[in-house]
C-alpha cells in the first residue's frame, strides 16, 4: 500500500498565508512562534471587535472561535514535530516547553521534517515576546477590586468611597461613576441604631422587622431603599424576584424609567442583601442607559455577579 507523503510549504511571504491555515503534520519552532505571533494579533484584534455597536457581539466569538481554533492545530502540529501526539498538549505547562523542544531531524511517523523558517517567520518569531510583555502589562479585564472584611466586588472603573450617618445608621457608599453608567454599592448599618429609631425606621417602611422588608411589594420595596432617580417618570418593574445563591437572603429587582432632559431610557439593576445577625443591609445598585450593543448591560452584570461576601 502506497504511502502519502505530505510535502512541507515553501518558505515564502506568499506560502505565510498558506501555511496559517493549512494543517500540515509538522512545524518547527520558529515557524510555529511566527504563525502564533499572527494568531495572537487576530485575537487582539477579535476582542476590540466585540466593542463594535450592533455587530460586535455576532462577530467577536466567531473570529476568536476561529482563532482558538487554529492556536490548537499549531500546537498539535509542534508536537508532532518531535514526534509526539497532540494530546500531550493537555499536561499542564508542557505546550510551553513545547516551544524550546528541536525537531526530529528528517522524516519521523508524522511526515517529513519540516523546511526551515525563512525571513518572515523569523520577523514575526521576534514579535512574540513582545506580545507577551505586551499582554502582563495590559489592565485586568476583571477591572478594580473592592474588599471590605465583609464583601468584595468588581468595578469595571475606579471608584471613590463615602460615609455618612443617615437616620441613625452608618452609611458606607462606594460608587464607580462614567457617562454611561453609575454603580454603587451601599453598607447600611444599623447595629447601633438606637430601638426607638429602629421603631421609626420600620414603620415608615410598613414593616414590623428587619426579615420583613425583603417581602414587601415592590413599589414599597423600591421606596424604602430609594432605588429611583427624583425625577424619574414612566416606571417600569422588568423584574423582581428573591436571590436564593448567596450566604444571607436577598431580592433582586429590574427597572426601568425615563429622565427629564435625557433620551435615552434609563435602567436599574438592583440587588439587596439582609444580614439580620448584624441588623445590616448591602445594596448593589447600577443604573445605566438602555442602548442596542447591550454593552452597558452586561458590564453591569458582570459587575453584580461579581459580590461576593467574605463574612463567615
Amino acid at each position: 500500500m502506497n504511502q502519502i507523503t505530505i510535502q512541507p510549504i515553501d518558505s515564502t511571504w506568499k506560502s505565510l498565508g498558506i501555511d496559517l491555515f493549512l494543517l500540515t503534520p509538522r512545524i518547527n519552532r520558529l515557524r510555529f512562534l511566527g504563525l502564533m505571533t499572527l494568531w495572537y494579533i487576530f485575537l487582539i484584534l477579535s476582542v476590540i471587535t466585540s466593542a463594535i455597536p450592533k455587530i460586535g457581539l455576532l462577530i467577536a466569538p466567531v473570529l476568536i472561535m476561529i482563532t482558538l481554533i487554529n492556536i490548537i492545530f499549531l500546537q498539535i502540529r509542534r508536537f508532532n514535530d518531535f514526534n509526539f501526539r497532540g494530546w500531550w498538549m493537555l499536561v499542564p505547562l508542557f505546550p510551553y516547553i513545547a516551544c524550546l523542544i528541536p525537531g526530529t531531524k528528517g522524516p519521523n511517523r508524522f511526515g517529513e521534517q519540516p523546511p526551515k523558517a525563512s525571513l518572515p517567520y523569523i520577523l514575526l518569531s521576534l514579535l512574540f515576546p513582545v506580545l507577551i510583555i505586551i499582554a502582563a502589562l495590559m489592565p485586568n479585564d476583571n477591572g478594580i477590586t473592592y474588599k471590605t472584611k465583609n464583601f468584595s466586588i468588581q468595578f469595571p472603573s475606579k471608584y471613590e468611597v463615602t460615609t455618612n450617618t443617615v437616620k441613625g445608621a452608618l452609611d458606607e457608599v462606594v460608587k464607580a461613576t462614567t457617562d454611561d453608567y453609575i454603580l454603587e454599592v451601599e453598607t447600611i448599618d444599623y447595629s447601633k441604631t438606637s430601638k426607638d429609631s429602629l421603631h421609626k425606621l420600620f414603620d415608615q417602611m410598613g414593616v414590623k422587622s428587619f426579615a420583613e422588608s425583603l417581602n414587601v411589594s415592590s413599589v414599597d420595596f423600591i421606596q424604602n431603599f430609594g432605588l429611583l432617580n427624583e425625577n424619574a417618570t414612566d416606571v417600569k418593574v422588568i423584574s423582581d424576584k428573591p436571590i436564593e445563591d448567596k450566604e444571607i437572603p436577598g431580592r433582586l429587582i429590574q427597572l426601568s424609567y425615563k429622565v427629564k432632559k435625557v433620551e435615552k431610557e434609563v435602567r436599574t439593576i438592583a440587588a439587596i442583601y439582609l444580614d439580620e445577625a448584624n441588623k445590616r443591609f448591602y445594596c448593589v445598585q447600577a443604573n445605566y442607559f438602555d442602548d442596542n450593543d447591550n454593552k452597558n448591560k452586561i458590564l453591569m452584570e458582570k459587575a453584580l455577579d461579581s459580590f461576593k461576601f467574605t463574612t463567615k
